[in-house]
């Protein structure tokens, strides 16, 4: 156990040297595949390549960008309790036909192909923190995702969050796409899995401890970006004209710090506690519970549940 939880802190490390995958996202996002045969889909794909990481990316890029969202099924408990019950083979097999899957059928095709190309994958089930309303909640699992080895080292991807990231670059701008080969402990705030073997991927957190975590968001995700510990718990509690504050690292200061509350984008206070070190604070004139998303040079960084007393 202690091993692949040091191989994904090494994957962590790696990910700020990944690859320029121009070519194989344009050559994926091109690829017209007509035949559901996992098999061919995969060497269709996969053949040009060969590096592993080039491989997975192929596959990442042509699910998200052809398999669309199936909000039908996700909507409909009895047909998603039924299709459960069928083999993973009838459900891959719906889902190329239909074109159209929710995190299942994403984490289950991108493990068939994964393995139709001689990379070791598995799909994993667990929790999700979607909403703002989930801070300081524990929930039923609603997700899933996969972990994949890659040159040796496990990694983790979620296609189906990955989808706006693959469809929409440009809307992303400098964030690329953090839910592939993702650094393990910024997914942490959004995926607990459900299975024991599986926690080295948060580092042993508990469901308790997952649902105090704040709601993150696009701004959260880039390279220079990290909350301290004691900004960690989505419930903060403060008083009427007390700062509630949070803490956290970036490498360029921010030149915009707001706090949105319901529709209002406001002001916050920003202070240099040290070189690359930041404060975000801001006061509540009444009592009451607010959610406060965070808003960086304009970009919604994270959410917490504020309670503040009199």
């Amino acid at each position: 156990m202690q091993y692949l939880i040091l191989l994904l802190l090494i994957s962590s490390i790696k990910l700020t040297a990944q690859s320029d995958y121009n070519q194989v996202d344009k050559y994926a996002k091109k690829l017209h595949i007509k035949t559901k045969n996992t098999l061919k889909i995969a060497h269709q794909l996969t053949n040009q390549f060969e590096t592993e990481e080039e491989k997975i990316r192929a596959i990442y890029i042509w699910i998200g960008s052809n398999i669309e969202y199936d909000w039908d099924l996700y909507r409909n408990k009895k047909l998603r309790y039924k299709l459960a019950k069928k083999k993973a083979k009838k459900r891959i097999k719906r889902t190329l036909r239909k074109r159209m899957a929710i995190c299942h059928g994403y984490s289950e095709l991108f493990k068939v192909l994964a393995h139709a190309s001689d990379i070791d994958c598995e799909v994993i089930e667990g929790y999700s923190k979607t909403k703002k309303t989930e801070i300081g909640r524990i929930k039923k699992a609603d997700h899933a995702w996969n972990i994949a080895k890659i040159d040796g080292i496990w990694y983790l991807f979620d296609v189906t969050w990955s989808r706006d990231y693959i469809i929409y670059p440009a809307i992303n701008g400098n964030i690329g796409h953090p839910y592939f080969m993702a650094n393990p402990e910024k997914f942490n705030y959004n995926h607990l899995p459900i299975n024991e073997y599986w926690k080295l991927n948060t580092y042993g957190i508990d469901k308790e401890e997952f649902g105090k975590l704040p709601l993150v968001h696009n701004g959260f995700f880039t390279n220079n970006f990290d909350l301290h510990e004691e900004s960690k718990n989505g419930v903060m509690i403060t008083r009427v004209n007390q700062p509630f504050s949070i803490r956290f690292s970036s490498e360029n200061k921010p030149f915009l710090s707001q706090i949105k509350l319901g529709r209002r984008l406001l002001d916050g206070e920003l202070v240099e506690v040290s070189e690359g070190e930041y404060e975000f604070k801001y006061s509540f004139n009444k009592k009451g519970n607010y959610y406060s998303e965070i808003y960086l040079d304009g970009i919604k960084t994270i959410t917490y549940l504020v309670k503040v007393k009199p």
